[in-house]
């Protein structure tokens, strides 16, 4: 079969099968390891505006120093037999006061995990390891609301002045495949959506929403509806504004998704999309569902990507965790 070219993003060029450069000035932050400072398949990131988030396939959520890949706190879930969460966000506490807490999707235990956010590591300690107190537990195994199937996406809605929780929002797959709404006291509010395969664009349906990242100033989110190889762009309330991709059109080319696992959102507006089956970083705009950028191609070497489940940032670098490379990378901006 003829290699077709595939069209440029911004300067950056994507080969026949829609791979783009490796990632720029690339390093491994953290490598193959089940000691503070290593991991194992990770599969969750977030920041804390500071440090580094992860949690791996051995249930620890290890709070990494970004510039370093030293870990300086740490603790594990309190249960992991029958599976490691895969969703996980650093937001504002359900018990208000201005306080943060740890938002974990202990997935194959069907519930959210609230903690309350650890203070702040002293200088060069080493490796701390928490036992963070348990704000709250919400949901059980089941389709009634406020029951999860397999949690897997979480997101913190603030109230305007910052000091409180406004809505909580839960994605999960497995069946429900949907998102739940809750509010400050932590109760269900309403559904968003519902399993489907898209066949209808003016649908609201998912198939494993695994990513929800909120833009507050405009009032919407993102949801990155892995199976179904879009992104959905929602109001606050869940309403339909436009899908990116489409499932029709699962492929390689620029704007164009297959398995959209993690998502971040950029001051300007764009949004990262990592792609878990493409190996790559698109850089979008989702007024126009136009690819900017792409980045990343397959393989295991420096600034290569194999199977990369989510991306965040902290600061002005970016981070990148591949469950078969068994690593995070961390890189600078390529636009």
């Amino acid at each position: 079969m003829l290699a077709v070219a595939l069209p440029a993003c911004d300067g950056l060029h994507v080969d026949e099968h829609g791979q783009g450069p490796a990632l720029k000035n690339a390093r491994v932050l953290l490598a193959t390891g089940g000691t503070p400072g290593y991991v194992y398949t990770p599969r969750v990131l977030a920041s804390d505006g500071t440090y580094l988030w992860v949690i791996d396939r051995t249930a620890r959520v290890q709070r990494i120093n970004p510039e370093t890949g030293a870990c300086v706190q740490w603790f594990r879930m309190p249960e992991w037999e029958l599976g490691k969460p895969t969703g996980m966000a650093i937001g504002i506490s359900p018990e208000g006061k201005g306080q943060r807490a740890i938002y974990v999707a202990d997935t194959h235990y069907h519930r959210v995990m609230v903690y309350e956010f650890p203070g702040d590591p002293a200088a060069k300690q080493p490796a701390v390891a928490l036992s963070p107190r348990l704000i709250a537990s919400i949901g059980s195994y089941g389709n009634a609301p406020g029951q999860f199937v397999y949690p897997c996406a979480v997101a913190v809605l603030p109230t305007s002045d910052g000091q409180s929780l406004e809505r909580l929002y839960v994605g999960e797959f497995g069946g429900n495949d949907r998102i739940q709404t809750f509010d400050r006291e932590l109760k269900f509010v309403k559904q968003i959506g519902g399993a489907g395969m898209g066949e209808d664009e003016k649908k609201v349906e998912f198939s494993r929403p695994q990513s929800i990242v909120l833009d507050v100033p405009n009032q919407r989110m993102f949801v990155a509806d892995s199976i179904n190889h879009r992104v959905g762009v929602l109001n606050l309330q869940g309403e339909l504004i436009r899908w990116i991709g489409k499932p029709a059109l699962t492929g390689q080319a620029p704007g164009q998704f297959s398995h959209p696992r993690g998502l971040t959102l950029l001051s300007d507006g764009t949004l990262l999309v990592v792609e878990f089956a493409n190996n790559r970083v698109q850089r979008i705009d989702p007024k126009t569902g136009e690819s900017l950028a792409v980045m990343g191609r397959t393989g295991m070497k420096t600034g290569e990507l194999a199977e990369p489940w989510c991306i965040a940032q902290v600061g002005s670098r970016f981070f990148v965790a591949e469950g078969k490379a068994n690593r995070v990378q961390v890189f600078d901006q390529m636009w």
